[in-house]
């Protein structure tokens, strides 16, 4: 019976429609009122198989989830969001490829001339 409310906006697949659907969270929706976030999970429209810390847990198996995905995040020092787990190497930030001095730019893999 694990069911959740929407801190902030999801899309998550309808169960009905068989499509998946923008859901406001309670970010979204503060213009209404304290804790107005679509509910989610058992019972819903909205099935939810993996939850996230944007989720509130409105019983205890919902937080046992909720519980169980920060230890995953904790454990892999990981974030929800891919782009942040993207190695970057800050060389290459700021030095100038040499690319476009060895090939030809607009004809792909296509070596310039060597100087004589």
């Amino acid at each position: 019976m694990a069911k959740y409310r929407l801190k902030v906006a999801h899309q998550l697949r309808n169960a009905d429609i068989k499509s998946d659907v923008w859901l406001p969270g309670d970010k979204e929706n503060e213009h209404l009122g304290d804790e107005k976030g679509t509910l989610v999970g058992t019972d819903t429209s909205y099935p939810v198989i993996n939850p996230t810390t944007e989720m509130v847990a409105l019983d205890s198996e919902a937080d046992d989830l909720i519980q169980a995905e920060e230890a995953r995040l904790s454990r892999a020092q990981a974030s929800m969001n891919p782009i942040d787990q993207l190695p970057v190497k800050l060389k290459e930030l700021f030095t100038r490829d040499d690319y476009e001095d060895r090939y030809i730019p607009g004809f792909d893999g296509k070596p310039r001339p060597k100087s004589v």
